[in-house]
């Protein structure tokens, strides 16, 4: 009696093939990106903060980079880097290096490889925010912590004084750098790639600048080519190379 019914279009709109229902969810790449997004417009907060409070605080920053001075000349330049506006730029520093560090892990699944190389497991999205976190520390701490342990060694405070400072200026001179570069890469995924490598080459970059100007103040005060050879072979190259040999 309703036979006719079945040939009505209204009642042959879905068609007969099988659809297979998934049974699990599988995470959506780029899912830390509103948290990533977050972060940087805290940084934004931080520097227009410390922009509020020394107006010349960038310009301060990146001119530093290029000198060679003592803390007391260094000082001279209109500002004092142990003051707010500094302390407010190296947060800033530290939590751009994070947000680069998390996006160069997903464009290349660095943390994955080397995870699956040492456990034979894969890393969580969470797990990833977190080690990349822990990094970004291990890189503060290997920039300062071996200067304040020469100090406490040598008792050379003025001259490590001068180290520290300027490892300090490197840092956030170059952290003002990263967050433009976490912009970048955050906003405009076509040139990802691209951005990966020119992170790599800033943050080696970073690393070289700061022995590089360690080493001239250091000869400049006339420290023996001994002590730095024994300072940069201890401090410096021994934990690069011993993490290298852990990742390897």
């Amino acid at each position: 009696m309703f036979n006719f019914l079945g040939i009505i279009p209204l009642f042959s709109i879905v068609g007969g093939k099988d659809v297979e229902v998934p049974t699990h969810l599988d995470a959506i790449a780029g899912a830390n990106q509103w948290i990533l997004g977050f972060v940087l417009f805290l940084s934004f907060l931080l520097l227009a903060l410390a922009k509020r409070l020394d107006p010349y605080i960038i310009r301060v920053a990146l001119f530093s980079v290029f000198t060679l001075d003592t803390p007391d000349n260094l000082q001279k330049i209109d500002a004092r880097y142990n003051s707010t506006s500094f302390v407010l730029l190296g947060f800033l520093s530290f939590l751009s290096l994070w947000v680069c560090m998390v996006l160069f892990n997903e464009q290349t699944h660095f943390l994955n490889q080397v995870s699956i190389g040492l456990l034979g497991e894969k890393f969580g999205s969470i797990d990833d925010l977190l080690l990349t976190l822990i990094g970004t520390v291990i890189v503060l701490f290997y920039f300062f912590a071996g200067l304040l342990i020469s100090t406490f060694v040598t008792g050379e405070r003025e001259l490590f004084s001068t180290f520290i400072t300027q490892s300090w200026v490197n840092f956030i001179s170059f952290g003002i750098v990263f967050f433009v570069l976490a912009l970048l890469w955050l906003l405009n995924s076509p040139i990802n790639p691209y951005i990966s490598q020119l992170f790599l080459y800033i943050l080696l970059a970073l690393f070289l600048v700061r022995m590089l100007k360690i080493l001239i103040v250091a000869l400049l005060n006339g420290v023996s080519w001994y002590y730095l050879i024994l300072y940069l072979c201890t401090l410096e190259v021994l934990p690069v190379l011993a993490v290298f040999a852990l990742m390897a």
